[in-house]
């Protein structure tokens, strides 16, 4: 590491010992938020140890790499993140850093919500095995000499997840509503392809306030589309939700974005347990 880029990392006003910077990291992969550490370990299987540097409970767009982790990024095989500006901390990472960043969404059509890219792509299925194609990519390039194991790893869990589109489609076909109330517009790459809409509170700001007409607006939709419940989101507060929910006489539930997992679900949920909870929990607004 060049001398002029430690002195940034010190200048980020954290200690590091002499221990940190020896270490070796050359087999650990970084991810950003749940969503791509359960994707890349898919794929990573034993050959790498996949670390996600974002804590549980903490909203993924509100986490900042320390000086200690940023030494880390550098020895790494690489810093693995989604991209369409939800890290904007990359910009200001040290060249030896920002050389490991791989952005697991390439290739990936996005769309616009009111003028801003949605970068909620892994919550469409589909896209999420597009990720897992990139990072097998990544790492036949990095590891050559394994690239029939990663190949093996994504042809698997490719199908495990059409199984998981099926399992959504057999419920979604099903349904009578097919709006979807939601606290910010997280899913719309979801809702876009199993056929839903999505009505959301917030844009894609979580913490943006909605005027009192879009609740009103918001209210209405309730009524006329028979919704039974406004969904709110794991790591954002569901305040405003619940007071529209009581407004409108209606119940609340949870749907998981898979941008963190609370210290309870760890080791017990992963991509497809929790899409699978969503859909049941959608299909259960139904009834």
């Amino acid at each position: 590491m060049k001398l002029k880029n430690l002195f940034i990392i010190f200048a980020l006003g954290a200690t590091i010992s002499s221990c940190d910077i020896c270490k070796d990291y050359s087999k650990t992969i970084f991810t950003t938020f749940y969503a791509s550490y359960d994707l890349v370990s898919r794929i990573a299987g034993d050959k790498f140890e996949v670390v996600n540097v974002t804590p549980n409970g903490l909203e993924p767009h509100d986490f900042e790499p320390t000086a200690r982790k940023i030494t880390a990024f550098c020895g790494s095989a690489g810093v693995f993140i989604n991209g369409l500006g939800m890290e904007s901390w990359i910009d200001n990472l040290p060249k030896e850093a920002s050389e490991k960043v791989f952005a697991i969404t390439e290739g990936i059509k996005t769309s616009k919500i009111n003028g801003i890219e949605d970068q909620h792509v892994w919550l469409n299925p589909d896209y999420a095995v597009k990720e897992m194609e990139n990072i097998k990519n990544y790492l036949s390039k990095i590891d050559s000499n394994n690239a029939d194991y990663y190949e093996n790893n994504y042809q698997n869990e490719k199908v495990k997840f059409d199984e998981l589109v099926n399992y959504i489609e057999d419920i979604v076909k099903k349904l009578t509503i097919k709006q979807l109330v939601v606290s910010h517009a997280a899913f719309g790459y979801m809702c876009e392809r199993f056929g839903l809409e999505q009505i959301y509170i917030n844009g894609l700001e979580p913490e943006e306030e909605p005027s009192a007409k879009t609740i009103e607006e918001i209210i209405k939709s309730v009524e006329e589309y028979k919704i039974t419940t406004v969904f709110t989101e794991e790591l954002v507060s569901p305040e405003i939700a619940k007071k529209i929910a009581e407004e409108a006489k209606v119940k609340t539930d949870v749907l998981y974005t898979l941008e963190g997992l609370e210290e309870k679900d760890i080791g017990k949920e992963d991509y497809i347990s929790l899409m699978k909870k969503n859909f049941e929990k959608i299909r259960k607004s139904n009834s």
